[in-house]
């Protein structure tokens, strides 16, 4: 019992460790050190994969830091590698990275692919209007004037109850504003 607890508690540690470096990593990246972030990135996918979880993530932080350091074959692998593990958002948010990723690449019919997939999994309504914007960007590209057309009544139509909504929600409160001054004055 003694030596389960022993390796329960070890193996949280190299959990944390590994998520740490991560995060770390990250941030080295997100700071212009993308060499730095993938030494990070390296540790956490080597100490990840050796405690058998939550290697998808870092596998696609570590992409990210091949891409910055214009390692595109590299990064690619780790895109492909951690995609189909993932799920739901997490599964949406990556197939719109690998997508600008691939676009960047000049794989517009890939990159299509991978924002179609990511759309299915989208519920927040302003991620699918980056979704279709991204979508109307490589249309364009492709000299598909029609589908980028699509895409953008698409935008429209999510948007404009938005806008809709905050107009007569700024009315209200203008309206409240006046009444209120009119009782003080």
């Amino acid at each position: 019992d003694h030596a389960i607890e022993i390796y329960v508690r070890s193996l949280g540690a190299t959990i944390e460790l590994g998520r740490t470096r991560r995060d770390r990593g990250s941030l080295l990246l997100a700071s212009g050190h993308p060499a730095d972030a993938l030494v990070e990135h390296d540790r956490a996918v080597e100490l990840l994969r050796e405690a058998g979880t939550d290697l998808a993530e870092a596998r696609m932080e570590r992409g990210a830091a091949l891409q910055a350091l214009e390692r595109n074959p590299e990064a690619l692998e780790e895109y492909d590698a951690a995609i189909p593990s993932l799920r739901d958002e997490a599964l949406a948010f990556a197939l719109l990275t690998r997508g600008e990723f691939l676009h960047r690449l000049e794989r517009p019919e890939d990159a299509l692919s991978d924002y179609d997939r990511a759309l299915r999994f989208v519920d927040d309504e302003l991620d699918q209007v980056r979704a279709r914007l991204r979508r109307a960007s490589v249309l364009r590209d492709l000299s598909r004037s029609a589908d980028e057309l699509r895409e953008y009544d698409q935008v429209i139509a999510i948007l404009v109850p938005h806008v809709e909504f905050e107009d007569r929600t700024n009315d209200a409160l203008r309206a409240l504003g006046g009444a209120l001054h009119g009782e003080t004055a």
